[in-house]
């Protein structure tokens, strides 16, 4: 593929769909069983997606080659604390997905581009995301640091 072939668009209501079954295969990659997906997750991130949309100035970009969707990824405002000041507004970039014939060959880094310009247009400071481990190489490529967040599984 030549970089030229690859179109990075920003998605429409149209684009929900795929944008929702890339994050469930994301999430199936990632080793989530099947009894961990609800079994309306199509309808469940469709609702998640426009009410994003509406509320946290949400956009979605698509990669196509050729007219064919390769990957996608979402970003909107990140709202933790409502204690600070505008100019200290945070965007979240999640489900970022690539299908997997279409790796390593700049798709992803298309994507977090866009996003981030995206997300910079809106006034946000600063871009946070949760990484998985082979993510995590795109990322700091990138130039995204380490970051201290920590989990604790409770169930």
């Amino acid at each position: 593929m030549t970089d030229q072939s690859l179109t990075i668009r920003e998605s429409t209501p149209a684009d929900d769909d795929a944008i929702a079954q890339h994050l469930h295969h994301l999430m199936v990659e990632l080793g989530s069983s099947a009894q961990a997906m609800a079994p309306d997750w199509l309808n469940k991130t469709r609702i998640f997606i426009e009410k994003v949309r509406q509320d946290l100035q949400y956009q979605g970009f698509i990669a196509e080659i050729n007219g064919q969707v390769v990957g996608s990824v979402s970003c909107q405002i990140l709202e933790l604390y409502p204690i600070l000041n505008p100019e200290y507004t945070k965007g979240y970039i999640w489900g970022l997905y690539v299908t997997p014939s279409h790796r390593r060959q700049n798709v992803a880094t298309r994507l977090m581009d866009a996003a981030q310009r995206y997300l910079k247009s809106i006034g946000c400071t600063r871009a946070i995301l949760h990484a998985s481990e082979t993510g995590k190489l795109v990322y700091k490529r990138l130039g995204y640091g380490d970051s201290n967040e920590m989990a604790l599984d409770l169930s």
